[in-house]
């Protein structure tokens, strides 16, 4: 498998490939309150039914809260492993 030189803004990091990759939200990211839940005492971005982020566009593949994405989204890296179990999909 060849992970691209860029990110190939494909969106598959943004779909669930296993629990390590849930993204916890900091009350001050940002982040629209409809976008997230409350489980355990702590705030989670919410998942559509198919177990991507709600923040996916679907059509676009693009993120909808960028400028707002939590951390856990933008330490997030081309060629990290999170990212070679998205593309290995």
């Amino acid at each position: 498998m060849t992970i691209p030189d860029n990110c190939a803004g494909c969106g598959r990091c943004c779909v669930r490939t296993s629990p390590d990759v849930d993204v916890l939200v900091q009350p001050d990211d940002g982040v629209p309150a409809e976008l997230t839940e409350v489980v355990d005492g702590l705030l989670w971005m919410r998942r559509r039914a198919d177990q991507a982020c709600v923040a996916l566009d679907a059509t676009s593949r693009l993120c909808t809260i960028y400028d707002v994405r939590p951390q856990g989204c933008r330490e997030l890296q081309r060629g990290d492993p999170e990212c070679i179990r998205a593309c290995a999909r």
